[in-house]
């Protein structure tokens, strides 16, 4: 099994209905090594949490083929892909569930049948990564939004995961909660090498990955180095220039 490429998506399109509308994204292709940091972008409605879905089979393509780690994304394979491809939705809410973090972080660990030892071992070193270990006993429901947010990466990293997926993962997020966010994301891709996707509206964010995808209506404009996509004036005009909100708040 190659797992030199994390995904791959060949001339995939996807569409889907909303009452009389529907979306549509068309002929998209591009792969992701592992071990890289890879940025989808675009404006609201681009298709940026569609394309994420694709990947774990939450969305399915009507044309084109989508491959994990050199696994055609269908139902056959959707067990193996999910165990080992870490989601982290958007908001932690979707994703929390249980009495209090132990339990929370427990429940992947647990259902692989692990035995109770190891799966205590697991967890106790997921919440310690994610800076959450004193709140293990304590309801994920009466912590803060950030707190939750680590603690269902924390669930996600106790599955062993070989590719992280973050749905724009610092929305509603302080300025302190990102930085530390962005410093125990880092020290994990240092740790473990692992392939991370995230879907970002902030353009902040994306200089933090290697490579970006910039899909606007559906159709993707860009995808090749960061470096270069946010010099490309066809991603400026999608994404806006940021120097231009800069020179705005400077007149404020």
């Amino acid at each position: 099994m190659d797992y030199s490429v994390a995904v791959e998506f060949k001339d995939v399109s996807f569409q889907y209905q909303h009452g009389s509308k529907g979306f549509l994204m068309e002929d998209i292709s591009f792969s992701v090594p592992q071990g890289t940091k890879f940025a989808i972008a675009g404006p609201n409605g681009a298709g940026k949490t569609t394309l994420l879905k694709m990947i774990v089979g939450l969305n399915t393509p009507i044309k084109g083929e989508v491959r994990v780690f050199d696994k055609i994304v269908n139902k056959e394979n959707f067990d193996e892909i999910r165990r080992e491809v870490g989601f982290v939705f958007q908001n932690p809410d979707n994703q929390v569930f249980a009495t209090t973090c132990f339990e929370d972080v427990a429940f992947g660990p647990r259902n692989l049948g692990l035995p109770e030892n190891e799966v205590e071992e697991i967890v106790y070193d997921a919440l310690r990564k994610m800076g959450m270990e004193e709140w293990k006993d304590y309801s994920p429901f009466n912590l803060s939004f950030g707190q939750k947010k680590r603690v269902a990466i924390a669930g996600v990293l106790a599955m062993d995961p070989k590719m992280l997926i973050f749905d724009e993962p610092y929305a509603n997020l302080d300025l302190p909660t990102t930085i530390a966010l962005i410093k125990l994301l880092n020290e994990i891709t240092q740790e473990k090498e692992l392939a991370i996707l995230f879907a970002s509206h902030d353009q902040r964010f994306h200089k933090w990955s290697e490579n970006l995808l910039v899909l606007n209506r559906g159709k993707m404009i860009f995808c090749g180095p960061t470096v270069e996509g946010l010099q490309n004036e066809i991603v400026k005009e999608a994404l806006g220039d940021p120097s231009e909100l800069d020179e705005l708040l400077g007149t404020l």
